[in-house]
């Protein structure tokens, strides 16, 4: 397939998009695809056999989804979203995540890309796992998180986890949570901010730690 207009190529670990669409595998190597079990384990601390259960579940993936991909060495969005619950907020999160690790946005997910999406998810460290959130909550890749943001992808990982709370509720969790985690009340969150809030606050870490 070919890459959708107006989006990047496929960058390697040695080189990433001009463009600020995809800051983050230049901010950070540990978004880049992975081609080896042995970078793998290196990456993220991890074994051949999580190595091997990661590639696995792609593999379980591929073979439990749409007939039309059964047999393919990818995953495709619309197999994905079939396998979540249904909801336009839910869809959105799970669309959100595909966005950030299909870099090379050709609309298939490859094991390549796949290994850094669940390493991050089962191994990585809280900074990992934290940018990894950070990027879902900002999907305009501006680099800042505001409010609406925020709240819709809270509200997303609440349906995926079965939590259900009312609105007065979660107005009070929003305004906590931004209330803590904003120091300089620009009424946004920064990466800088998230991650240290992160490392103090364990609640906070539970909430940016959704990828």
């Amino acid at each position: 397939m070919g890459n959708k207009a107006g989006k990047s190529k496929k960058p390697s670990s040695s080189a990433v998009p001009d463009s600020d669409e995809f800051w983050w595998l230049e901010a950070d190597s540990t978004f880049a695809p992975i081609g080896s079990c042995d970078e793998f384990c290196r990456r993220f601390h991890a074994t051949p056999a999580g190595y091997k259960e990661s590639v696995a579940l792609f593999n379980d993936m591929i073979a439990n989804g749409p007939e039309e991909g059964r047999g393919k060495p990818h995953l495709t969005l619309g197999a994905w979203l079939r396998a979540v619950p249904e909801g336009d907020t839910v869809k959105q999160w799970v669309t959100n995540i595909w966005n950030c690790f299909d870099v090379d946005s050709n609309g298939i997910m490859t094991l390549d890309e796949w290994l850094v999406y669940d390493g991050i998810r089962k191994f990585g460290t809280l900074e990992q796992r934290v940018m990894g959130s950070f990027i879902l909550f900002d999907p305009d890749h501006d680099r800042k998180i505001r409010r609406e943001e925020i709240g819709t992808m809270m509200k997303a990982a609440s349906s995926i986890s079965g939590i259900e709370l009312s609105e007065e509720k979660f107005k009070v969790c929003l305004d906590t949570l931004i209330n803590v985690v904003d120091v300089d009340k620009s009424e946004t969150l920064e990466l800088s901010e998230v991650i240290r809030a992160a490392r103090a606050n364990p609640s906070i870490a539970k909430i940016f730690n959704a990828v």
